[in-house]
């Protein structure tokens, strides 16, 4: 309550000078820069810790409680089409990190878009035959520029998917249980097209998919731009994939 009732006293910055802070669900108002926030999730069940807004910032650490039976998100949007957000964040310790996407149904007005800046994920945690362990899901999000650093991450580090476009993403990853970057658009998911990515990936392993590497590309993904970078040497083990239509 505290939380919130701060980010909506009218302040175009709310600085919670890194307190650590529990919180279930809070929302960062349009314009708003939540500032040094360190926040972690109240309750071990479902749920978002901070929902943003289109044209806010968010700086500082936020964490889920490491539960892997249900989906907990660092970062989410607040409403469709949230557009223009910043962010310079730590997310750790939740199936998801930062995750993009529209709340309603997929339309050019609903997707998010042009969110920028830096994702620190680490210890983002998965369980074998789940989907789920993602530094930075766009599933979809348009015209992005997003540097990932990931540590043990359970499943990806980035994951673009149901047609994610014009996105430009550069992701450093130490530590991942499957592909360090992911794009995913099977049918009848919109196709991929237009992104820019590159990956620097090591430490992979196995544990969580049975393969691992550093770039998987499935589905409708076309005219896409991936720089790689991977090394390790898991027990099944691809530098890049690909699988489906042409990419």
């Amino acid at each position: 309550i505290y939380v919130q009732a701060a980010l909506n006293c009218g302040a175009k910055t709310v600085d919670f000078l890194g307190m650590p802070l529990l919180c279930e669900e809070v929302v960062v108002p349009t314009n708003v820069w939540a500032k040094d926030v360190n926040f972690t999730k109240f309750t071990s069940s479902a749920g978002n810790v901070v929902k943003v807004n289109s044209g806010c910032m968010l700086t500082g650490k936020i964490a889920g409680t490491g539960i892997t039976n249900a989906v907990q998100r660092c970062v989410y949007p607040a409403a469709d089409g949230v557009s223009n957000v910043t962010l310079n964040v730590e997310v750790s310790n939740a199936t998801f990190g930062v995750h993009a996407q529209y709340l309603t149904t997929d339309s050019p007005t609903s997707r998010p878009k042009k969110w920028t800046g830096r994702v620190f994920a680490k210890n983002i945690v998965g369980a074998t035959g789940v989907s789920e362990g993602y530094g930075l899901l766009l599933s979809p999000a348009d015209s992005c520029k997003i540097t990932v650093v990931a540590e043990n991450v359970k499943r990806h580090a980035t994951y673009l998917s149901a047609g994610a476009s014009y996105n430009d993403i550069e992701t450093d990853c130490d530590g991942c249980g499957n592909y360090a970057v992911q794009f995913n658009a099977l049918t009848p998911q919109a196709s991929c097209v237009h992104n820019h990515v590159v990956v620097k990936a090591r430490g992979l392993t196995t544990d969580v998919a049975g393969q691992s590497g550093a770039l998987a590309i499935l589905g409708n993904c076309h005219e896409n731009v991936c720089n790689v970078f991977c090394t390790g040497n898991a027990t099944t083990f691809e530098a890049v994939r690909i699988e489906g239509a042409s990419s």
